[in-house]
This record gives structure tokens, C-alpha cells and sequence, in this order.
């Protein structure tokens, strides 16, 4: 599915690479990456009215769920994502 459009679920589906750049934001999901040691955090605010699936992997840092395909965030929520260096 194209990037920005809406699944059938009714979440919008965005790609991380094209979010990734510090402070990026598109439409109402602000995306920043922080970086340092041996991980990496993906930081997800939803200012929107719609949930947005994110396509990314690592372990959601506010609940411990474990992420292998897509991050999910809520309307008007917030995720935090530590994403391990790929090998």
C-alpha cells in the first residue's frame, strides 16, 4: 500500500523513511529519531483524529510490546520505539 493512504482497518499507513529526518513532520505525525550508543528511538506524536501505522520494528518503550512489522499510534497518542542496529 502507498505511503499516506488509509488501510482498510481505517489507520492511515505511513513509511518510516520517509519520516525519519529530526523533527520531520507529515500532515498531523510529527516523527523525530534520536540516536546513541547501540540503539536507536523513534519518536511518534499523532496530532491527527485518525490512528497511523507506521512500517518499523523494535520494542514500544511505553508498553514493552515488541513490534516485528508495523507500529500502530493511536489519534492523538504517543510512541516511543527502540529500534536495534540491524547486524
Amino acid at each position: 500500500m502507498p505511503a499516506g493512504h488509509l488501510a482498510q482497518d481505517g489507520a492511515q499507513r505511513l513509511e518510516v523513511r520517509r519520516l525519519s529526518l529530526p523533527g520531520r513532520r507529515v500532515g498531523r505525525v510529527e516523527v523525530v529519531r534520536r540516536s546513541g550508543g547501540e540503539a536507536s528511538w523513534l519518536f511518534v506524536v499523532n496530532h491527527g483524529e485518525q490512528d497511523v501505522e507506521l512500517a518499523a520494528t523494535g520494542t514500544e518503550q511505553l508498553s514493552g510490546a515488541r513490534c516485528d512489522t508495523a507500529l500502530r499510534v493511536p489519534a492523538g497518542g504517543v510512541r516511543i520505539l527502540r529500534q536495534d542496529p540491524t547486524p
